[in-house]
């Protein structure tokens, strides 16, 4: 469209499941205030989510957004 590439894919409704950092996620693994954030956030323009800094725990764990690495300490 217009000399751009638009990539469609069918998404189908599933009250089981909510959206988050480019992913589905179940919502049984979810707490009922994580599920009025997301419910708040997923309202929010792609802009006013880029400014979100604040995610519930309980997501980022889901997300794996909080995921950490081991490294070596380093000796002074």
């Amino acid at each position: 469209m217009d000399g751009k590439w638009l990539v469609f894919e069918r998404q189908y409704v599933d009250d089981n499941r909510v959206y988050f950092a480019g992913r589905w996620h179940d919502k049984s693994g979810l707490s009922e205030d994580t599920l009025r954030w997301l419910a708040w956030y997923n309202g929010l323009s792609e802009e006013e989510q880029a400014c979100i800094s604040a995610v519930p725990s309980d997501l980022l764990d889901e997300s794996g957004i909080s995921r950490t690495e081991e490294t070596d300490a380093q000796a002074d």
